[in-house]
């Protein structure tokens, strides 16, 4: 209950007080071990997630926890030897190589998350998932060629890959492709119609290119799918005061509260 409502220094003082003879319980050093890590005590982390994956070595969640201690210690050999063992538990196809790219942006290292990706891809040429990773991270280093020739790659070998599908919008937009993007964009909103940075997207396009029309119907379809959308709904509310209907964009906005 502590560890769920964010008060992990009462947890700590709570987990402290407990018999040292559940030292060995998989439960309790889960917990312990997950408050260590919220408080900055990585390395007692890692000394109770080695226990775990030894206590239950094919736990893959157990494995996913130690791996990621491992990472925010900066201990990259052995949270690779971690990581190799949680491919070996975990089927799911790049589970646990998206997990160490995660971690590793949380930490702050893109570098070494390109690294890894690089890795990845070269590893398992034929997955999507992979390619487009490595694209997005390439989008965020700047190499734009890079990025747009992973992303392709990613999107002809699963053409719904929804990761490389959004970075080549991002891509495209960044670098002023505008119609490419709204091609991609419209494609986007078929598929999935309930993701209101696609409108959002549209619209901005529609506006840059002076069709403001278009632009308002994209962002009132955006508002009509996805209505607890806030950026959606003040952005069609700054267009009806620029048409002076005020008492549209205030009735757009009293819907929020």
């Amino acid at each position: 209950l502590e560890m769920k409502q964010g008060r992990f220094k009462s947890a700590y003082q709570y987990i402290e007080r407990v018999d040292s003879s559940r030292s060995n319980d998989a439960e309790f050093l889960f917990l312990r071990g997950l408050t260590y890590s919220a408080l900055g005590d990585i390395k007692r982390s890692i000394e109770d997630h080695r226990k775990l994956t030894e206590i239950q070595p094919n736990n893959a969640d157990y494995q996913l926890r130690l791996t990621l201690a491992l990472i925010a210690s900066g201990d990259f050999k052995n949270a690779n030897i971690a990581a190799e063992r949680l491919r070996q538990l975990d089927n799911k196809e790049g589970g646990a190589d998206a997990a160490f790219v995660i971690a590793l942006l949380k930490k702050g290292d893109l570098a070494k998350a390109i690294e890894y990706a690089e890795a990845w891809k070269n590893r398992l040429p034929g997955s999507a998932l992979a390619l487009a990773t490595y694209g997005k991270l390439q989008l965020a280093e700047g190499d734009f060629v890079e990025a747009r020739s992973a992303m392709v790659a990613a999107s002809q070998l699963e053409s719904d890959n929804d990761v490389a599908m959004y970075a080549l919008i991002d891509l495209d937009l960044r670098e002023g492709r505008y119609a490419e993007a709204r091609v991609k964009l419209i494609e986007a909103q078929k598929r999935n119609p309930k993701v209101a940075g696609v409108y959002i997207r549209l619209a901005e396009i529609d506006a840059k290119a002076g069709d403001i029309q278009s632009a308002q119907a994209w962002t009132e379809k955006g508002v009509a799918e996805v209505p607890g959308s806030l950026q959606l709904r003040v952005l069609l509310a700054s267009r009806y005061i620029e048409l002076n209907r005020l008492d549209k964009a205030l009735a757009l906005m009293k819907e929020v509260e």
